[in-house]
């Protein structure tokens, strides 16, 4: 169904529930998502016109499109709602939620941008968007993302800001040789650990709140963060730790600070090579400003 003028509820007899916008403006209406997604060329944009109860929309490898949300809702109804293999852009400051189990976005392609939403995975088996081996996203700019983790990471994550993440284990999960470049603002809560660097790396941290449970930020596994010139870093629970490095792992702060300068409380140690580890007893409740 095609036109590029005005539309009513139906067109045809078909359900305007998605459109989808072509290079020269005009626009065809979709029952779904995932009609309108294979119905897409390249640089085209599928926008949300209705909430939308589906199964998972794939997104293959030779597609290239902004998902505009457009304010509405994308809830799946067997897992993980969006598996992305294609190039896209995220967009329209809408909901996207997975099903009892699995992320509600799963790339293992590229996600050029993401500037705003909620992206809800399941609390005990996903998160809000996983970003697979071999897989990248570009910026992250706004946005919640909800799950098990907030946002997993095992492939590459240019730059996150100004997002909020939640996870009822960690609020940022790098793992599995993922890297993170930069950090520079945005809140990263866990029920364990706000940001947990596992086996993984992130290069800079500028800004943003680190909340844990139990850590505020780990970093176990070979893991390594090597740059922190910003940010806060909290543990809520008895015992914990505002920052922890365990054995073969490096923290490294930027030379400008010291976080014994900081509003800090809790357990960090610091050695003569200027690395950092948590291993000893915590206050109630440990937090370090830098």
């Amino acid at each position: 169904v095609h036109d590029n003028t005005t539309f009513t509820a139906h067109y045809d007899g078909v359900q305007k529930n998605v459109k989808l916008i072509h290079a020269d403006a005009t626009v065809d209406y979709y029952e779904t998502v995932s009609a309108a997604v294979n119905a897409s060329t390249a640089g085209e944009t599928v926008m949300l016109l209705k909430d939308r109860t589906e199964m998972t929309i794939q997104i293959v490898q030779d597609k290239d499109l902004t998902l505009d949300l457009n304010g509405k809702k994308i809830t799946s109804t067997n897992g993980i709602a969006i598996d992305n293999s294609g190039t896209i852009r995220i967009t329209g400051n809408g909901t996207v939620s997975a099903a009892s189990f699995g992320a509600a976005i799963s790339n293992s392609g590229t996600i050029e941008t993401i500037s705003d939403g909620t992206f809800i995975g399941a609390e005990n088996a996903g998160a809000g968007l996983l970003i697979a081996q071999g897989s990248k996203v570009g910026t992250i700019s706004g946005g919640t993302f909800q799950g098990q983790y907030g946002i997993t990471v095992a492939g590459t994550l240019d730059t996150i800001s100004n997002a909020a993440l939640t996870g009822t284990s960690n609020g940022l999960y790098v793992v599995n040789g993922g890297t993170v470049n930069t950090i520079s603002g945005g809140t990263f809560t866990g029920s364990s650990t706000g940001l947990y660097v596992d086996g993984g790396t992130v290069n800079t941290i500028s800004g943003g709140t680190f909340t844990g449970g139990s850590i505020g930020l780990s970093v176990s596994n070979t893991g390594t963060v090597k740059t922190i010139s910003g940010g806060t870093f909290v543990s809520t629970g008895a015992g914990g730790f505002a920052v922890k490095s365990s054995s073969g792992t490096a923290i490294e702060f930027a030379a400008s600070g010291s976080p014994d300068s900081g509003n800090y409380n809790g357990p960090l140690f610091k050695s003569a090579a200027g690395t950092r580890a948590g291993t000893v007893d915590s206050p109630d409740s440990a937090k370090f400003t830098y």
